[in-house]
């Protein structure tokens, strides 16, 4: 919850990546300001404190838009965390031929583990996961809804960011309970000896049994009807 201590990290983190050979930098999930696990914001069915609204205010103005000044590049990415768990959401990827599938998280179970080295072999790609590192103390005290932490442990992330070529196996292990960087030299020419013998939108499809029809038109919230698209005149409104 650092709007301008963050972006710092996130460069100082992306200048080290590209120092030790990285191309392609991937933080955790809501990296800027954070994924505030273990708040509340005093939500609970039916009421909303005013201290928790107070702490959303502060969570929101910490946050970015993308574009914008903090990140001018827009952002790189593929799916985010549990739309990883959406079969026709990783077809839709997969149906752009992917060479590197790019997760990144706030899930810190074993679970998330195996589901991304089954994506890798299921799509023939690398899967770069990553997840956050955070501890208690890496949140501000003066939270309105601090308590919300007591019930966590003192590490309440404990990472798992991994590395996984496209057979499924671990090119960086799993990086638990410390900040870090993991940087690892993706041999592309993997992707197409994995493909060799299955390709999940290439020899192996099929387009004659299964359809996954994409509408990329963009929509609107409302739209009108009508010649002028807009309200009609009624004169019998008017005072």
């Amino acid at each position: 919850m650092d709007k301008e201590g963050t972006p710092e990290k996130t460069e100082k983190f992306a200048i080290e990546a590209s120092e030790k050979g990285a191309k392609i930098v991937l933080f955790s999930e809501a990296f800027i300001p954070c994924s505030p696990r273990g708040l509340s914001f005093g939500a609970v069915v039916g009421n909303r404190t005013p201290g928790g609204r107070k702490d959303y205010a502060l969570y929101y103005a910490n946050s970015i838009d993308v574009p914008g000044p903090e990140t001018p590049y827009g952002v790189m990415s593929g799916l985010i965390c549990w739309e990883n768990y959406m079969p026709l959401a990783r077809a839709a990827v997969y149906g752009r031929n992917p060479s590197i599938y790019l997760a990144p998280t706030a899930d810190q179970r074993d679970g998330w583990q195996c589901s991304m080295r089954r994506i890798a072999p299921e799509g023939c790609c690398f899967v770069l996961s990553c997840n956050q590192f955070a501890t208690k103390d890496m949140y501000p005290s003066d939270l309105a809804c601090f308590s919300d932490l007591e019930q966590q442990p003192e590490v309440v992330s404990r990472g798992g960011s991994a590395i996984i070529d496209p057979l499924g196996n671990y090119v960086a292990d799993p990086l638990w309970d410390k900040e870090g960087i993991l940087v690892a030299d993706l041999d592309m020419g993997a992707v197409v000896e994995a493909r060799y013998d299955f390709d999940v939108m290439g020899h192996y499809a099929r387009p004659d049994v299964f359809t996954l029809l994409i509408d990329k038109e963009p929509r609107s919230g409302v739209e009108f009807s009508g010649d002028a698209g807009g309200w009609e005149e009624d004169d019998s409104c008017r005072g």
